[in-house]
């Protein structure tokens, strides 16, 4: 499923940003193509909401590395609020599914976009096995 969201992000990125856009997935980050992203999940999270049904959190940081460290305090705001509204909305799969929690900050020059993906999935039970017989017999009042 993790899988799936990068998928997704990188889909849009690509589409929000122009094909050409690099994007890096869990890599080292030594010799980047700037300008460039970088994603990386951060942490899974899974609860149990009834029976078979779980809610999944995937909380993401999406890094973007400016081309030129100086003077870029506008093009770290200006692609922060373009990501706030591309990222919103993401195809996983054929499910569009909604990023909550949506914040971000510059760390060292580098943009910092935090987002969370969550939605239910459900664990395969072990189907029970039925009774064999039913005897059942019924009698009328007089």
């Amino acid at each position: 499923m993790g899988n799936d969201i990068i998928t997704g992000i990188i889909q849009k990125l690509r589409d929000t940003f122009g094909s050409e856009t690099t994007v890096y997935v869990d890599e080292e980050k030594q010799e980047l193509s700037e300008p460039c992203f970088f994603i990386r999940i951060l942490t899974v999270s899974q609860d149990l909401v009834i029976r078979n049904r779980y809610r999944r959190v995937y909380s993401l940081d999406i890094e973007y590395h400016p081309e030129e460290r100086e003077k870029i305090a506008r093009e770290l705001a200006e692609v922060a609020d373009t990501l706030s509204m591309a990222l919103e909305y993401i195809h996983i799969g054929d499910n569009l599914t909604r990023g909550t929690g949506i914040h971000y900050e510059v760390q060292d020059g580098v943009l910092h976009f935090f987002i969370d993906y969550d939605f239910f999935v459900f664990k395969v039970l072990d189907r029970e096995e039925y009774m064999e017989t039913l005897i059942q017999t019924g009698h009328l009042k007089e």
